[in-house]
């Protein structure tokens, strides 16, 4: 939330990027974990409660459509904040 509150965009698609792959891999280490007969209430539960946060969170961000990142000696690349915003609140309320 901070990077994107102040514009460091790049930085801020990268965390949610990787933000995205971490919520992907938790539900299999979950059902996993349920399937070794463990008891896996209490996290469900933290789960959905940091799941309702991060939507809420994402939801009031106030960021570009695109952003256009032009680094030094690079070509530039057009980060799709929105639609990147959209996909990870999508991704989360899988968990609810």
């Amino acid at each position: 939330k901070t990077l994107f509150e102040y514009n460091q965009y790049l930085l801020g698609y990268e965390a949610l990027q990787k933000s995205d792959s971490y919520f992907l891999n938790t539900l299999p280490y979950l059902k996993k974990a349920q399937a070794e007969g463990k008891n896996i209430s209490q996290n469900r539960e933290l789960l959905s409660s940091a799941v309702q946060k991060h939507i809420e969170m994402l939801s009031s961000l106030n960021v570009p459509d695109k952003f256009v990142w032009q680094p030094e000696r690079e070509s530039s690349s057009v980060l799709q904040l929105k639609a990147a915003i959209e996909a990870s609140v999508s991704i989360r309320k899988k968990y609810l």
